[in-house]
C-alpha cells in the first residue's frame, strides 16, 4: 500500500499577505498580478510603514484584517561591503535570520535586557519554496537598525557581528508574523552599498531592486497557482 503524501503546508494554498514598507516597492507585483488573475487568488498586498516599529504595527493590523497563512516582506536592502562575497546591486537575497541592531550594543556600551528579542530565525520552508520557484539562491542574515547606517565604522561593526545586508523593516514584520504563529519570508533586492553613498545609490537603483524582489515572489505565486490548479484537476478526475 502506497504511503500517503505529506500534506501541503498552509502557505501553499492559504491566503498569503505580501507586505512592503511603502507602495512603490509593491508596484511590480501589482503589475504582474494584474496580468495573471489566477495567481492573484488568496493574495493580499499591503504597505506597513517605514522602519521596524511602524512595520511591526502595520503588519499586525494587516494580519488581523486578512488572517493569512503566511507573510512575505518584499523590498530593498543595502549590502555591507566588508562581507565576502559582496552582494552585487540588483541581486535578490532571501533572508534566513533577522537581527536587531544597535551600534551601542555592538560596542558593549549598552545591552538588550531579557526577555527582549534581538534575533528571529525564519523557518526555511517558505523561503525555500520561493527560492526554488524563482531560481534565487542567495541566503543572507539581515541586520535591522532603527536608522540607515552611514558611517563606515558602524557598518563594519554590523557586518562583523550581525549579518550581510541591512533592511529597516524585516525585524518588525517577522516578529509580528512569529507572534501570530505564521511562517514568514523576507525577499529583498540589493539596491546599494551601506555607507555614505547609500541614499544616492538607492535613488538610482531602488525601484529596479524592489522589482527584482517582486519578480521572485511572483514566480512562486505562479508555481503555487499551477499546483493548486493541478490538485483540483486531479480531484475532479477521481
Amino acid at each position: 500500500m502506497a504511503a500517503k503524501a505529506a500534506p501541503a503546508p498552509r502557505f501553499a494554498t492559504g491566503r498569503v499577505l505580501i507586505v512592503a514598507a511603502w507602495e512603490p516597492e509593491l508596484a511590480r507585483l501589482h503589475q504582474r498580478l494584474a496580468s495573471s488573475p489566477a495567481a492573484r487568488v488568496n493574495v493580499t498586498l499591503a504597505t506597513v510603514g517605514v522602519g521596524s516599529v511602524e512595520a511591526g504595527i502595520g503588519t499586525t493590523r494587516a494580519i488581523a484584517d486578512t488572517r493569512p497563512a503566511a507573510v512575505v516582506l518584499v523590498g530593498t536592502a543595502g549590502a555591507y561591503s566588508g562581507m565576502k562575497p559582496i552582494l552585487r546591486v540588483g541581486s535578490v537575497a532571501l533572508v534566513d535570520v533577522v537581527r536587531l541592531a544597535s551600534s551601542a550594543v555592538c560596542r558593549d556600551q549598552a545591552y538588550y535586557p531579557p526577555p527582549l528579542r534581538d534575533r528571529v530565525d525564519l523557518g526555511g520552508a517558505l523561503s525555500m519554496a520561493i527560492g526554488d520557484a524563482s531560481g534565487e539562491s542567495i541566503i543572507s542574515q539581515a541586520v535591522c537598525p532603527l536608522g540607515i547606517t552611514k558611517g563606515p565604522e558602524v557598518a563594519q561593526l554590523f557586518s562583523q557581528d550581525l549579518g550581510r545586508i541591512e533592511n529597516l523593516e524585516a525585524f518588525g514584520v517577522v516578529r509580528a508574523a512569529e507572534l501570530h504563529g505564521l511562517p514568514s519570508a523576507v525577499v529583498v533586492g540589493i539596491s546599494n552599498r551601506v555607507g555614505p553613498r547609500a541614499h544616492r545609490e538607492w535613488l538610482a537603483h531602488g525601484k529596479a531592486a524592489a522589482g527584482h524582489a517582486c519578480d521572485a515572489v511572483f514566480a512562486w505565486l505562479r508555481v503555487r497557482e499551477r499546483a493548486a490548479r493541478g490538485a483540483v484537476n486531479r480531484k475532479n478526475r477521481r
